[in-house]
């Protein structure tokens, strides 16, 4: 017997969409099961926010579809307007109403509610979050990450087939958004609610994120794991977007391993790139190792203090800038020149231009 397939809570296909005579979006395509969170990063303009409205009927598509679980709510000649979709919104400013208190701001969508089962949804919301003894209050006498709770509450007691995060935590402090953020990760993995959340942050998208799109002018550029986008980008504009890195010239003598000005570096994964090729090979700073028994040497240029590490920019003779984490008892001065090792286990290379 064939098990039914299960039906996506978001599923976009073909997407494109115009500001007047620019195209925004250009045929983009992903799905988002129950219960998963997927961050969209991407450089300033790609698209991100636009992707959002969209699947919000914020805007309207030119082509394309976006179904949420199942049904169709944008395609040719349909387009469901957003208070008939089963979304919510987090707003990057909050969006709360601040002559409502906390308890009105958060019933703002169930006017058909009888006055007990509000009330019960605001205790629950408010127990989930973390904001018990706010519900009398007004926004102006909440922190930054009190408001962002009761705008998620607003937009999770009206139980959405997905929920939409644009850039929600840009306003609050390193260390509360971090703290904030892990909280609304557990919330949503409780209940199940699927997430597209939108952020420039990609340290914020690797920690709460199952899946990430990298979003390049407009078309999905990479659709996978913070693993596979790290290790395995698909692209030289992810493998140079996502992370740090430098890239250095090289020539692929096999499959699995190229001929560089630090040594011949081998990788655990073949490429589909020809020996003999000319390439440029992607080393990130875990990949360079301070050794000072090693016969390459690199010039400490700039060093970055990050508690057990230090960043250190290196120059190697030949001018080729490189970078490194080296654990920070190791603390060399400007100027100073230290032993390099590579050590390449993730081989990222392509074809130079």
């Amino acid at each position: 017997m064939t098990r039914p397939t299960k039906v996506p809570a978001l599923q976009v296909r073909g997407l494109e969409v115009f500001l007047g005579s620019i195209k925004v979006l250009d045929g983009v395509d992903f799905c988002i099961t129950a219960g998963q969170i997927a961050c969209l990063i991407g450089p300033s303009g790609c698209g991100k926010t636009t992707l959002l409205r969209a699947v919000a009927g914020f805007e309207k598509s030119s082509s394309g579809s976006i179904e949420i679980g199942g049904a169709a709510l944008s395609r040719a000649g349909v387009h469901v307007p957003p208070e008939k979709r089963n979304v919510g919104f987090v707003f990057q400013d909050y969006c709360l109403f601040p002559h409502l208190t906390v308890d009105e701001n958060i019933t703002l969508g169930l006017r058909d509610l009888p006055r007990e089962e509000k009330i019960r949804k605001v205790r629950e919301w408010t127990g989930i979050l973390n904001l018990k003894g706010t519900e009398s209050m007004y926004p102006h006498q909440l922190s930054g990450g009190q408001q962002q709770r009761v705008a998620l509450a607003r937009s999770l007691v009206r139980e959405p087939g997905v929920l939409l995060l644009d850039e929600p935590f840009s306003n609050l402090d390193i260390d509360l958004k971090e703290s904030v953020s892990r909280e609304i990760r557990d919330v949503l993995k409780a209940r199940g609610t699927a997430a597209l959340w939108v952020t420039h942050d990609q340290k914020e998208a690797f920690s709460v994120a199952d899946i990430i799109g990298v979003l390049a002018g407009g078309t999905l550029a990479q659709w996978g794991t913070s693993y596979e986008l790290y290790h395995e980008p698909a692209s030289r504009f992810v493998a140079d977007f996502v992370g740090q890195g430098v890239f250095i010239r090289g020539r692929m003598l096999g499959l699995d391993r190229v001929e560089t000005e630090l040594g011949v570096l081998r990788g655990e994964r073949s490429l589909e790139i020809s020996p003999g090729t000319p390439v440029e090979v992607l080393l990130r700073p875990d990949d360079v190792f301070h050794d000072d028994a090693s016969s390459f040497k690199a010039e400490i240029v700039s060093r970055i203090f990050q508690g057990p590490y230090i960043l250190y920019t290196l120059r190697l003779p030949s001018g080729q800038i490189l970078l490194s984490h080296v654990p920070s008892h190791h603390n060399h001065a400007l100027g100073e020149k230290i032993g390099i090792k590579p050590d390449v286990s993730h081989l990222i290379a392509f074809p130079a231009a």
